[in-house]
């Protein structure tokens, strides 16, 4: 009955965390040195401490069993904190080695040993400890190979010697079955974890530490042998090859057997198991000496181990190549969450613009501070569609700065406008905005700004130079009277969620487009959206509906609205355009905004860790956060002083053989074909020449590893170094 009942608290307990997991997307998304292809619950392990609590609670009275279950709990709080939020090193080995000490004392170990035996026993415990986490990186590795060694102990419990009460390994093993149904199959439900593989690891050194008490034999950490040679004999080719030994890889033998010889992973998985069950049956029957088991055991797994060198060659793994992960630029970040939506929305019917694409423009509106906000399939048509509205076209001029990407000046063009481009200020990536002042002429109808790498352009200093010129302005229909000046237009395709002033991005110009491209900090794959500032003598209601016509043909019925019964009937209003935003797009960036608090959070440590790691090097770094603006950190540009564009491109393929993808925002518009043809001269823009010759952006996503942020670091001074000297 106690069985019964544990069993079915900690399949609740873990449909729970399922649940808990997906809303907070708590998920181990692949990357180059992964195992799995697809975004998988993380932490499932969880269980493992939920069957720790509830042994404690079935034997309350037990001193040693709280002390243990206190241990224990440490570690999983911090493991789990871990999982969820990377801590330092050092914090984590701190309260494992307190762990490791409070077993040692409850166990009773430390009294049978020399003093001298203590260090190395807690050195040799961590050891097993950090080694046992590294095993959760095939499907049913963990789990399997574990029911092994714990159903080896208890078979030792039961029939040799016994040392611990068996329902403290029983506990163990149903919470360890329970995971192993969710993890052992082709498409795991789950991953333990830190805290499932820690805790685990734990309660097995915890048992073979009482073994150890009652039999006073060493014969029984065989227990760990097959995954312990791999483990051992994989860190001593790390080493020799000079690789660090901490960072993620795939060289263990059954990483190779999986991911390269292509044998499934249950069958690897099946093969460790079977293995190691052998090696358990004959360090408990043979009646050996210690040093005859072991080396029993384990010269023919040394020996078996060795053949994942023919198979590296057979099958073209580098060794030196696992040292230098492949990071890429800007990848997106999605989770079980978006796509849970996405599937909610392709069963709903709604695949095109329908109710998602509603809420999520009212969600953007709420984080922009607005009334309205409309979405649409790019950045791109949303600074084409302001313009169209403002009625912006042939014989009009629209001032854009030189250093930006094409699609701020484009637009200007594809109304039939001029684009007037301004240079930027001296090291700064923002618009010489006295120069915005002298471009103006009875011409200029609006001013495209340009919010680059998330941070807030100075629209004090534009509103004051267009409203210093408002005498030019010659207003040619009722919206630009309206406004009566030079109209500000925010090219805001990197700062949603940024802020100035307590003003968020969307409410401080006159209107802002949005990008919600692949490569954004939000993203709906591709996307965009339009916001504007309300204004007295403005209808919202009408500019939102004007442009929503330009965004479907001029229909004035979109599919949602002709879905009600008897309300077929439409009328084209204007020979428009087809540009608008699919609920599946606004599936994705629902869950999006739902992780953005924390999404931005991330972003802000990783510009921090940059800062402090790059600090003592010579370069000029865009600052993201000062006291008037706090960016959305989308993008970390560096400008390396003293360097040519000859240099910095050596630069850039030097961290590309060493797998680090890197970029260059901008090279200069007037440098493009297409404009250069348009009679554009970067001569006349030395200062946003300037900043192109020695810019380099560093790969800035949250899918970026403390780790991974360290390795670019000193990638980056390494490179840095070998061309300045």
């Amino acid at each position: 009955m106690v069985y019964a009942l544990t069993t079915l608290i900690l399949i609740l307990s873990l449909i729970i965390y399922f649940r808990i997991a997906r809303q907070r997307g708590l998920y181990d998304v692949p990357n180059e040195r992964s195992s799995h292809f697809t975004p998988t619950i993380i932490g499932g392990g969880i269980i493992f401490w939920f069957a720790v609590l509830l042994y404690a609670l079935a034997h309350p009275t037990s001193e040693q069993v709280w002390t243990l279950t206190g241990a224990f709990s440490i570690l999983a709080i911090i493991s789990l904190w871990d999982d969820i939020h990377a801590l330092p090193w050092w914090s984590r080995l701190s309260l494992q080695t307190l762990s490791i000490v409070m077993i040692g004392i409850a166990t009773g170990v430390f009294t049978m040993l020399s003093p001298w035996w203590i260090l190395p026993l807690i050195v040799l415990c961590l050891a097993v400890v950090n080694i046992y986490n590294f095993m959760d990186g095939i499907n049913g590795m963990h789990g399997l190979y574990t029911v092994v060694v714990l159903g080896a102990l208890q078979v030792v419990n039961l029939t040799v010697t016994p040392f611990v009460d068996p329902d403290f390994i029983w506990f163990a093993l149903i919470a360890e079955g329970i995971f192993l149904f969710c993890n052992f199959r082709r498409r795991a439900l789950c991953f333990t974890g830190d805290i499932g593989s820690i805790v685990m690891s734990v309660w097995v050194i915890t048992l073979l530490l009482m073994l150890y008490r009652a039999t006073g034999q060493i014969r029984y950490i065989l227990f760990l042998a097959v995954y312990g040679v791999d483990a051992v004999c994989t860190i001593v080719h790390r080493i020799c090859i000079h690789q660090n030994i901490v960072q993620a890889h795939r060289l263990h033998l059954y990483q190779i057997l999986a991911n390269e010889a292509g044998i499934p992973q249950l069958w690897v998985t099946t093969i460790y198991a079977v293995i190691q069950a052998a090696v358990c049956a004959a360090v408990i029957w043979l009646p050996w000496t210690w040093y005859e088991i072991f080396a029993l055991t384990l010269l023919p797994l040394v020996a078996l181990y060795m053949i994942k060198f023919p198979l590296m060659r057979k099958y073209g793994v580098r060794a030196d190549a696992q040292t230098h992960p492949v990071i890429p630029f800007s990848p997106p970040d999605l989770t079980n969450r978006e796509i849970k939506l996405v599937s909610e929305a392709m069963r709903s019917g709604w695949i095109t613009t329908g109710p998602k694409t509603k809420e999520f423009e009212q969600r953007i509106a709420e984080t922009c501070h607005t009334d309205r906000a409309v979405c649409l399939n790019s950045a791109t048509a949303a600074l084409e569609l302001s313009l169209r509205l403002l009625g912006i076209g042939p014989g009009d001029e629209v001032i854009v700065p030189a250093y930006t990407y094409t699609a701020s000046a484009s637009v200007i063009l594809h109304v039939g406008a001029t684009p007037v481009m301004i240079d930027s200020q001296p090291d700064s990536l923002e618009m010489d905005y006295d120069r915005l002042a002298a471009a103006i002429t009875s011409k200029t109808k609006a001013v495209i700004a340009v919010d680059l790498a998330g941070c807030i352009c100075d629209y004090e200093s534009i509103f004051r130079a267009v409203e210093a010129h408002k005498e030019l302005f010659s207003p040619a229909n009722d919206i630009q009277r309206l406004y009566g000046r030079v109209i500000v237009i925010a090219d805001s395709a990197h700062a949603f969620g940024a802020s100035r002033d307590g003003k968020m991005a969307g409410e401080i110009a006159d209107f802002t487009s949005f990008s919600f491209h692949a490569v954004k900090n939000l993203t709906t794959a591709e996307g965009g959206a339009v916001t504007w500032r309300s204004r007295e003598g403005l209808d919202n209601d009408s500019i939102y509906q004007q442009l929503q016509l330009f965004s479907l043909h001029g229909q004035n019925k979109d599919a949602l609205a002709k879905t009600k019964l008897g309300a077929w009937e439409y009328d084209i209003v204007g020979p428009w355009y087809k540009c608008n935003m699919t609920d599946i797009m606004s599936a994705i960036g629902l869950g999006q905004l739902e992780r953005y608090p924390a999404l931005l959070a991330r972003r802000r440590e990783i510009i921090e860790r940059y800062n402090r790691g790059l600090s003592d090097l010579n370069l000029r770094v865009l600052p993201h956060f000062v006291d008037r603006h706090v960016s959305s950190g989308h993008l970390y540009i560096t400008h390396l002083v003293g360097f040519t564009r000859e240099q910095c491109n050596r630069l850039i393929a030097l961290l590309a053989e060493r797998g680090i993808a890197t970029n260059v925002h901008y090279k200069p518009l007037p440098m493009m074909t297409a404009y250069r043809e348009l009679g554009f001269d970067i001569k006349d823009y030395p200062n946003a020449y300037r900043l192109f010759e020695n810019e380099v952006t560093l790969p800035l996503h949250t899918l970026l590893s403390d780790s991974d942020i360290d390795y670019i670091i000193q990638s980056f001074h390494e490179a840095y170094k070998e061309i300045k000297n």
